[in-house]
């Protein structure tokens, strides 16, 4: 039984067919018909950062697609999620539309720079960094230029590129990230959604020098610039794989809280540890194909971490592609 619940929209316009709040009605407020992910990070007291993939202006539906912008970014303070998240505001051109805050040629030939995608983000000491995938193409499997990181030391409102910080076929292509007694843990994954999770460390001066990072191998422990040597802290490449990272200390539990898709099985789950380095609990879901059909991400809110419940970001694919906030109750036992 799925333990997430839709509680609203979080963009798009809302059909009539839905009854759940949608409090920021994008097409709209911000030319955004159609988008991605939702990726949450902290940026500081009550903001929380909301990171977008590849965004569709007004009047978007399959085969639709105006004014494509590879990424978008939103913010909020609002901590009453029970209603939905409201956007305090997006980061927007002269005309109020969302802007594209990662530059990418838009070349569609498969042999270029199709989009850069965003896949985790962190603030340290002020600034925000995101890290991206710049994508060569989609079809018919995902593959990658390499990816980098964008940092911003204005709120957002200007990015300045670190390209090529990461080799196309890095196991730190896609990361999500965390902070924890000074030290910030990278969970990383292969491009496309067919991929294990690895894991890194890293003072938080280091982000953008991956040669300075420790890599968590099973075997030998934390292994200094030694990303070969990375092992997967789970899973299989039969039923067990992980696509969008996303994972948080939660205080409540005292528990580490790794939230991502199957694609094999088609759901959103979540295993929990004590330690990042693992035991990790077998997958728990808390979404089904079944249930929200065409589900992926799955990216937690990164604030109120000592409840019984978590607030997650999820997708939904062809014919919706725009995100959803969700609750989730959590079955875990406290340490």
């Amino acid at each position: 039984m799925d333990k997430a619940v839709k509680v609203s929209r979080m963009t798009g316009t809302r059909p009539q067919s839905e009854s759940f709040p949608s409090p920021n009605n994008t097409e709209y407020r911000y030319n955004i018909g159609g988008t991605d992910l939702g990726i949450f990070w902290r940026m500081g007291g009550d903001k929380v950062g909301i990171l977008f993939g590849d965004t569709f202006g007004k009047g978007w539906k399959p085969g639709y697609t105006p004014d494509w912008r590879s990424n978008a970014m939103a913010w909020s303070t609002d901590r009453d999620l029970d209603d939905g998240i409201t956007f305090d505001g997006m980061i927007t051109d002269a005309s109020g539309s969302a802007k594209q805050i990662i530059y990418s040629a838009h070349n569609t030939s498969g042999q270029g720079d199709w989009s850069s995608i965003p896949t985790g983000a962190i603030r340290i000491g002020g600034k925000d960094y995101v890290h991206y995938m710049n994508v060569r193409a989609w079809n018919p499997k995902w593959v990658t230029n390499w990816s980098g990181f964008a940092v911003s030391e204005d709120n957002g409102a200007t990015w300045t590129l670190h390209k090529e910080l990461f080799a196309a076929d890095s196991r730190f292509a896609q990361v999500a990230f965390w902070e924890k007694d000074g030290t910030v843990y990278a969970l990383g994954s292969i491009i496309g959604r067919r991929g294990l999770p690895y894991l890194a460390r890293f003072a938080p001066a280091d982000i953008l020098n991956p040669h300075k990072w420790e890599y968590w191998c099973k075997d030998m422990g934390w292994l200094h610039d030694k990303e070969a040597y990375a092992m997967p802290l789970w899973g299989n490449y039969q039923d067990e794989m992980f696509a969008e990272p996303t994972f948080v200390w939660h205080e409540g539990f005292k528990k580490w809280i790794a939230v991502y898709y199957n694609e094999i099985k088609n759901r959103i789950v979540l295993r929990s540890a004590d330690e990042l380095t693992g035991n990790w609990s077998e997958e728990q879901l808390i979404a089904s194909g079944v249930s929200y059909p065409s589900p992926y991400g799955g990216f937690i809110y990164p604030l109120g971490l000592d409840g019984e419940s978590i607030y997650i970001s999820l997708s939904q694919w062809d014919p919706l592609y725009n995100v959803f906030l969700m609750k989730v109750d959590l079955k875990l036992k406290k340490k």
